[in-house]
């Protein structure tokens, strides 16, 4: 998969769950290898797309709130 299909299916995926997920519960989800999910994931905190969490084995969460349905 390209880089930014990666980036639209974490962004998708998450959007399902919620707008927020572990870590652990979203690479389970997305099926993804540590290593692909990590560097998707570092690329969406460096431009702001996503933020962490404080949750047990950390979050990924939509940094503008609820997703639009």
């Amino acid at each position: 998969m390209e880089r930014e299909a990666l980036r639209e299916r974490f962004i998708g995926v998450l959007q399902e769950l919620g707008g927020s997920a572990g870590n652990a519960r979203l690479r389970d989800t997305l099926g993804w290898q540590e290593e692909t999910y990590w560097a998707v994931q570092a690329t969406l905190i460096e431009d702001g797309t996503i933020t962490t969490g404080r949750g047990r084995g950390g979050c990924g969460g939509d940094r503008h709130g609820p997703w639009p349905q």
